[in-house]
């Protein structure tokens, strides 16, 4: 099985860096093509060649390492013949905005295709109806934003002045202000209060969950919840008589009662019979070397349909927010406040 699973990684690998290698190269390719210049060979791998074939001046190859690959345009040295001859059709032969057209065409398709993958996904699937929220439907107690007074189901409408009315705007108002005295404008009950907060430098210690509803997505045949006949759809409403409105605030719960009995009460949709009631133990899980009560449920994360043109806005913002996130990452490892432990590859 482990073998299995190191093969399935390795594949996936060499699968997903191969596609953003192509795509990569390819505008390389396609730009060098179009300002007039000689493309000698187009490979996915580095040398030694594995196997390839020739249509008209261009060579297209596999090669063995399967780490990048590489154009190689007349006159530029990176592989083959590296002397220009001053041939019209040669790199060195072209002004510079071509040159430069060329060398930026890589990364340029790369930013390309994360943002149609993006909008892809958004059209055919929609987006979690949790986005057009602002409610935190959690604050971890370690968080500085727990200790200045946040609490889950607070409604987050300004970040030092700035308006969210979106949960993406949320965490990019967040993320910008990390490390920085911040002011931060929620709605609780009716009211509106103003809480200042340091936030940690580490973004992985904001605390803050996203508002998704406690409604099964699906129940582990054999484990507690089965038993007392949860089904997928089904909305928990509240823990030991406790209200919850969150999948956060209802796990909470669970997971500090392992071996103890609890209430579990739900509501199921197209059933007449109201509110349904059951007592559960939630079986003891050791997570991260810790304790927690567990009853064999997932969530259901419901998604809502976008309009095209929302879905482009939303696709480029979404795009600026990973990039964003990449240099403020490689900032913090730079400055000593982030972890190599953070680095992650493209599977």
């Amino acid at each position: 099985v482990r073998s299995r699973a190191i093969l399935t990684t390795l594949l996936s690998f060499v699968f997903v860096l191969g596609v953003l290698v192509f795509v990569h190269e390819m505008g390389h390719f396609l730009v060098a093509k179009k300002c007039g210049m000689k493309v000698e060979q187009f490979s996915l791998g580095y040398p030694p060649k594995a196997f390839g074939v020739r249509y008209g001046e261009t060579e297209y190859l596999v090669s063995w390492l399967p780490l990048g690959g590489y154009v190689k345009v007349a006159g530029m040295s990176d592989f083959g013949k590296d002397n220009p001859e001053g041939q019209p059709w040669e790199f060195q032969s072209k002004p510079r905005w071509m040159q430069a057209s060329v060398m930026a065409a890589g990364p340029a398709m790369n930013v390309i295709l994360a943002f149609i993958l993006i909008l892809m996904i958004r059209v055919a699937y929609g987006e979690y109806a949790y986005l057009n929220s602002t409610m935190l439907g959690g604050v971890t107690e370690s968080s500085a934003l727990y200790e200045a007074g946040i609490r889950s189901r607070d409604e987050v409408r300004q970040v030092n002045g700035q308006t969210v009315t979106n949960w993406a705007g949320v965490i990019e108002e967040l993320a910008g202000s990390l490390g920085q005295r911040t002011d931060i404008l929620v709605e609780r009950e009716g009211g509106q209060i103003v809480k200042s907060v340091m936030l940690d430098a580490d973004i992985t210690k904001l605390g803050v969950v996203p508002p998704l509803k406690p409604r099964v997505g699906q129940v582990v045949p054999g484990h507690p919840a089965e038993n007392i006949g949860l089904q997928g759809g089904d909305l928990i409403t509240a823990v030991n008589g406790q209200s919850v409105v969150t999948w956060w605030e209802m796990s909470q719960i669970i997971q500090t009662r392992p071996g103890e009995e609890v209430t579990i009460t739900w509501v199921r949709e197209g059933d007449g019979n109201g509110e349904l009631s059951a007592v559960v133990t939630p079986r003891a899980n050791e997570v991260n070397g810790e304790t927690v009560g567990r009853i064999g449920i997932s969530q259901l994360r419901a998604r809502v349909p976008v309009e095209f043109g929302s879905a482009v806005s939303r696709s480029g913002v979404e795009l600026w927010n990973f990039t964003s996130s990449i240099f403020q990452f490689l900032q913090r490892l730079v400055s000593g406040q982030g972890s190599s432990n953070e680095l992650a590859g493209p599977v």
